[in-house]
């Protein structure tokens, strides 16, 4: 019984973390055009 919670634990962990990753690679692509729009306002 143990064992399976703790399998439990370590699909949810992973789900998290996968989750996490995700979230940060999402936030990083939408900064992009943030960022390059701020080197434009930056060379006028």
């Amino acid at each position: 019984m143990e064992n399976i919670d703790q399998n439990e634990d370590d699909e949810r962990i992973k789900r998290l973390e996968y989750e996490h990753l995700h979230k940060i690679e999402t936030l990083k692509r939408s900064q992009v055009p943030y960022e390059s729009f701020k080197d434009e306002l930056r060379s006028k």
